[in-house]
């Protein structure tokens, strides 16, 4: 598990809200970034988490891109999560066709 200084170093300069909160009951942290396409992230770092894990949102419920991931991004270092959290930022929503809906698999 990342320090929680390690949340810190997950930054770029694209516009977007984001929350950050403690998970007591994993003993650990979540972040959810918000971007202005309807499309966000939630980032996790916890004892049961491989690295940061990161999920995909739109319209803040979990889904899935095929032009991201069909299942949550798990074992990423700060960088590599601030490049994932780059690529969400810039999806368009002409892709939203392509959603899938988690709990239809």
């Amino acid at each position: 598990m990342y320090p929680i200084d390690e949340f810190n170093k997950i930054t770029f300069n694209v516009t977007h809200e984001s929350e950050f909160r403690k998970v007591e009951h994993l003993n650990g942290w979540q972040k959810v970034c918000k971007f202005p396409n309807g499309f966000g992230a939630s980032m996790v770092n916890h004892e049961m988490s491989d690295g940061f894990e990161l999920g995909l949102l739109y319209d803040g419920n979990l889904v899935y891109h095929r032009k991201i991931t069909d299942d949550v991004i798990g074992g990423l270092t700060p960088r590599k999560a601030r490049n994932w959290l780059k690529k969400i930022a810039n999806l368009s929503n002409t892709h939203l066709t392509e959603l899938i809906n988690p709990l239809d698999c």
